[in-house]
């Protein structure tokens, strides 16, 4: 499986720099007129010395090297020549199966991989070492016995605050509960509400039912005392009695009518009792 992103800095004598053999410094000087030996002409060289920032970005880049960076990883070398068949001059992959990796660098010369080893650090001190150099007076074992302490107290903390975690779910999971609780018992004063107000449009209805027929059996007693009355010039009797049907019919009517309002009176007591309940 092929990694990336490894990169190293490579040293100046690491670089693989060539150079083609032509005319020295001093013949070029000469061709282009200088008139001397080749002593006098480096003797007219001297001068200051040449600083680090006396050259160009350019000069500096050049002989300082450039970013070494790894490509890949690579099992083998086989696998590494089969997946990258044309590389380029300075290609770098690491070959092994596990750290330290070897450096195999393409060698643009004879056309082959070079292996350059593996890539580790010098040994570094173990942690007893650091902590005797920090001060720590005591064998090894002492020191190790000594970072068992702090990791049996936070182990303790660590039981505690679990501990304080399962109290605080389960005061949560009890808020819950009552909370379920209150709104069943809103749900029941809704529906008791809710009962109640079909009992007074039921009621309403029974009033406005009671009285359409008290006007109507008022209009019938009307119509018989009008009768009454147009017979009464032929017989008074027949009249006195139809007066007294109508007035029998009106009390009727308004007897219906107030049991009517104690009907309504016994709905409105219900509302109130209700409502005070729910307050």
């Amino acid at each position: 499986m092929e990694k990336t992103g490894l990169q190293i800095e490579m040293e100046k004598s690491e670089l693989d720099i060539h150079f083609d053999t032509g005319l020295s410094a001093y013949e070029i000087a000469v061709t282009n007129g200088y008139v001397g030996t080749e002593d006098e002409w480096l003797s007219s060289l001297k001068g200051e010395p040449l600083t680090w920032e006396d050259l160009t970005p350019q000069q500096r880049e050049e002989l300082s090297g450039k970013d070494f960076q790894i490509l890949g990883y690579y099992d083998t070398l086989e696998q590494l020549k089969q997946a990258v068949s044309s590389p380029e001059r300075g290609d770098a992959y690491c070959i092994g199966t596990s750290y330290p990796y070897d450096i195999y660098v393409y060698d643009g010369i004879s056309k082959t991989w070079k292996n350059n080893g593996a890539i580790q650090g010098p040994q570094g001190k173990s942690a007893y070492e650091v902590a005797v150099d920090n001060g720590f007076q005591g064998t090894e074992k002492e020191w190790l016995d000594s970072l068992k302490a702090p990791a049996t107290e936070a182990a303790e903390a660590a039981n505690e605050a679990a501990s304080s975690a399962n109290s605080a779910a389960s005061r949560a999971e009890s808020a819950v509960q009552a909370a379920n609780e209150a709104l069943q018992s809103a749900q029941d004063t809704e529906d008791r509400i809710e009962s109640a107000e079909a009992m007074r449009i039921q009621a309403e209805n029974a009033r406005a039912q009671a009285e359409t027929k008290r006007q109507q059996d008022t209009s019938a007693a009307i119509s018989n005392a009008t009768a009454a009355t147009s017979a009464a010039n032929t017989a008074a009797g027949s009249a006195n009695s139809a007066a007294t049907a109508a007035n029998n019919a009106a009390d009727e009517a308004t007897e219906a009518a107030a049991l009517i309002n104690d009907t309504l009176g016994d709905v409105t007591d219900i509302l109130t009792k209700i409502n005070n309940e729910q307050i």
